[in-house]
């Protein structure tokens, strides 16, 4: 993936995060605790928000910002698969807290790194809004998160 459109990467963002909302929901069925349940029936809403979001951009955002071609070397390490994700067996909700934190610190991470490089204006406009979305979808999580072990 070292060099990519836009397209690209918004495609391969929105397969992560739906990737993580199928395992939440999958983990959600498996879980026997109502309130590691709940948070992560919320955690795959949030992961389908930001996939449906990252869908919107594809559909809606200009033709020329998306065909645009990025040195994504600074967005590979965010591309790792999500298969290490803890279990059913192994799900607490300090352990899905920090490993969902840190794809999307990942993801974070690699858009501000792509989105420094020598990108137009209007690329860098639609990678920061990423990065916006991003953290906004995490620190709900981090808020939802402490609401549970609370409850």
């Amino acid at each position: 993936m070292r060099f990519e459109q836009v397209r690209g990467l918004l495609e391969h963002t929105r397969a992560l995060h739906r990737g993580l909302a199928e395992h939440y929901e999958r983990l959600g069925g498996e879980v026997e605790r109502e309130r590691m349940r709940m948070l992560l029936e919320y955690m795959a809403h949030l992961e389908h928000t930001i996939e449906h979001a990252l869908q919107h951009y594809e559909e809606d955002g200009p033709r020329l910002v998306l065909d645009t071609w990025l040195d994504c070397a600074a967005g590979e390490p965010f591309a790792a698969s999500i298969e290490h994700l803890g279990t059913a067996s192994d799900v607490s909700v300090e352990r899905v807290v920090a490993e969902v934190l840190d794809v999307h610190a990942r993801v974070v991470s690699a858009y501000e790194g792509i989105a420094s490089g020598s990108v137009p204006p209007e690329v860098s406009d639609l990678l920061e809004d990423v990065v916006r979305m991003e953290k906004t979808q995490g620190k709900r999580l981090a808020h939802a998160a402490g609401l549970i072990d609370d409850f």
